[in-house]
């Protein structure tokens, strides 16, 4: 995440390095090495065929017209919210963070003892910590808690802050402070 400016750039370097996506380019360079087109012509007709005509019709119709924008509006409107809180957000730990050493903590999907522990101690020893979330929109943390957009006090000195704002808070408040990341 530090090796980039802005959230785009990092969405767009975890796409592009995903399994997923790594192999379906393998896929597609192999299928364009021997020029098999009439091979992906013939598995979409199979594929057809399976599903019958009137079933990938729907499917298609209700992924493309139902689905695919709802979601997307909700994560544009997530990510708008986001955007105008995140001015408050960059206030309220400015006011938070001044002249204190500041310890940036990267969270995995599952939150250990290890962590945990390392966390207090880090707080014992009179840092403020901030611990990045690995998830877009849950609203699990560190503790059982409300949903958040961009930043959460978990307890005192111990904030959980969302990926997509991590940028903004980098940019606007924690360049000015003395910092450390973990991850």
């Amino acid at each position: 995440m530090t090796a980039h400016r802005f959230f785009l750039g990092y969405l767009h370097s975890l796409v592009t390095e995903a399994p997923l996506y790594v192999q379906v380019n393998r896929f597609l360079r192999y299928v364009r090495r021997f020029r098999t087109v009439t091979l992906v012509l013939r598995l979409i007709g199979i594929a057809a065929a399976i599903l019958q005509t009137g079933t990938l019709v729907l499917l298609g119709t209700a992924l493309f017209l139902v689905l695919l924008p709802l979601g997307g509006a909700f994560l544009l409107g997530l990510l708008l919210t986001a955007l105008l809180e995140s001015r408050r957000s960059n206030r309220y730990l400015e006011k938070c963070l001044a002249g204190r050493r500041v310890t940036v903590l990267f969270l995995s999907s599952e939150k250990s003892p290890f962590f945990c522990a390392n966390l207090r101690d880090l707080k014992a020893r009179g840092q403020a910590v901030i611990a990045v979330s690995p998830f877009l929109i849950s609203s699990e943390g560190l503790r059982k808690g409300r949903f958040y957009c961009t930043l959460r006090e978990e307890e005192k000195d111990v904030f959980l802050v969302r990926k997509y704002y991590f940028f903004s808070l980098r940019k606007h408040v924690l360049s000015k402070t003395r910092l450390t990341l973990l991850y």
